[in-house]
Formats: structure tokens, sequence, C-alpha cells
């Protein structure tokens, strides 16, 4: 790195002051609501700095941690899955040796594995374990004991990236892997849209995919998304019907490609019809992926 150009609370900084000062109140706030991960940091402190190289931000994002963490605001480290959630597993390096640890992790993550090769969370909210309070259903009919529903953290980015490049999982969705900087871009656009309902699946303590909800065209829509570990056990059914209760809107539309038939027995088993005039009209795409539509008129379900 460049030799350090500022001092900030007596650490030697490689960016200027008002870089490190103007990024360290957004951190916060967003540190209040999640926890977050360094490819988060770095896009941070790219949007009110579009005219930063990848190597200033990259700087910048480092130093406001460094300050941080010198001031005893938060904790740095690896994410670990618990409880259903991800959470912080403190390094214990201290300031220089904290700064050589990251610099070590960065060189040795590669491509979309960096975005996520640190973590930082509040102090305040590590020693509290803060957690949001899940829907939660017990069940005795699977190979599962529990399933809650809760909403999307930014800390489940990561799984559900890597649920979404299964290529089993998108053959049978007809739809393809989104790269890292499109994956995390679609999910801000969702996370930032309170008009969308969107929540995370735990099972049995794990991050086992995402369920949402959406208006377009005038039309209610459901979609889903279960990691692969999870199929077979009934877990999308019971993720399905369990958000149906949440998101009582009537009728709601789900597209569903032809030969996904474990999708389409999961929507029906909640109560979804094929809608014949919409798959007539819309059933055929360019791609020559068929797409049925099915349709939740009940009340309840």
């Amino acid at each position: 790195m460049a030799p350090p150009v500022a001092n900030v609370n007596g650490i030697e900084m490689v960016t200027s002051r008002q870089a490190i000062q103007e990024i360290i109140p957004e951190i916060l706030r967003q540190l209040n609501h999640d926890i977050l991960y360094y490819g988060w940091l770095r896009q941070l402190v790219r949007l009110p700095n579009p005219a930063f190289t990848d190597r200033e931000c990259v700087d910048v994002a480092l130093d406001a941690v460094l300050v941080l963490h010198h001031e005893c605001r938060i904790v740095v480290g690896d994410a670990c899955d618990t409880d259903g959630m991800v959470r912080i597993q403190p390094w214990p390096e201290e300031n220089e040796d904290l700064f050589a640890r990251l610099q070590s992790t960065l060189s040795r993550s590669y491509e979309h594995d960096q975005s996520f090769c640190f973590w930082i969370q509040l102090l305040e909210h590590y020693r509290g374990n803060a957690s949001c309070e899940p829907i939660t259903q017990s069940d005795s009919t699977t190979q599962v004991s529990e399933i809650k529903l809760r909403s999307v953290a930014q800390s489940d980015l990561p799984i559900l990236f890597d649920h979404q490049r299964e290529p089993e999982a998108n053959e049978m969705a007809a739809f393809p892997a989104r790269d890292h900087d499109a994956f995390m871009a679609h999910w801000k656009k969702i996370m930032a849209d309170e008009a969308l309902v969107a929540m995370t699946a735990v099972v049995d303590n794990r991050i086992a995919g995402h369920i949402g909800s959406w208006t377009q065209d005038g039309q209610r829509h459901v979609g889903y998304w279960i990691g692969k570990v999870h199929w077979g056990k009934g877990v999308a059914t019971q993720v399905l019907s369990m958000f149906l209760r949440v998101v009582t809107d009537r009728p709601i539309h789900a597209y569903v490609a032809k030969h996904n038939v474990a999708s389409i027995r999961v929507l029906e088993k909640c109560g979804f019809l094929l809608h014949a005039d919409f798959t007539s009209a819309h059933g055929q795409h360019t791609d020559g992926i068929e797409e049925l539509v099915y349709v939740n008129s009940s009340a309840s379900s």
C-alpha cells in the first residue's frame, strides 16, 4: 500500500482523513441493522466516490475498519452460521497485527470469495448476540425438525448466492446464475424496496433458501429458491405454506418452468391451480422454455 497520508485518532492511514470520516457514519448506520462483509464495505466507499480507483476503495474501507476497531466500536472476523443466522467469530489480532491479517486475508482470496473474506459487527451487538424474531413451525412429518421464516439479512446473501449457482437448480428453474456483482445489485434493490416481502428460510438452524413476494403489472407474485441440500424433505412446501399466511393478498401468482415437476407439485400442495388463460398467452418464451402460471385465489392456505 502507499505511504500513510493521514492520521486519525493516532492511527496512520493510507487515505485522506476526509474520505475516512465521510464513510464511517454510513458504515455505523448500516451496522445498526446488520453485520457487514468486506465486499459491501467496498461498495459503500464507491457509491459516494465514483472516481475512486479500486485500490482507493480498498484502502478507505480497510482504514475505516482499523479506526472503528481501534475505537472499540466493532469486532472483525470470520462468519459462522449459528441458529440460522450468520454471526461473527472475532479475530484476536489488535492494531498493527489486525492490519497485517486484513492484508494477508485479502491476498489469499480470489474473485467473489474475496468479498466475504472478513466481516464486521458492532461490538455492542456482538456482545448482545442480537437477532430477529422468526416465524417458527415445528414439523414431525418430514426429515427436518423445525422450519423458520425471518426477514432476509444482508449476512444471508453469501449463502443465497451459492444456492443460485447450483447447476441442477439453474436447470430446473430455467434461470441462469447471476455473477457476484449482479447478484448483490439485485438484492440491494430488493432489500431497499419496502413494497417487497423477502424472507429467509431456516431449517434446523441452517439457512435453507429464501422466498419473496412482489407486485408486477397489478398482480401479486411469489417466488422461492431452496438450496439443493434441502430438496426432497418437504421444505419448499412448508416454507410456501407458512409464507402464504404472512402474505395474504389474493390472488397470488407463481411462474414455473413446465419441466420443473417438483416445484409444480409444491404449488399444487399449497392450493395453486394452473391458470389456462395465462398459460396460453404467456407460456412460451423466446428462449424456448415453456413457463406455466399457477394461481392461488383462496382466502387462506
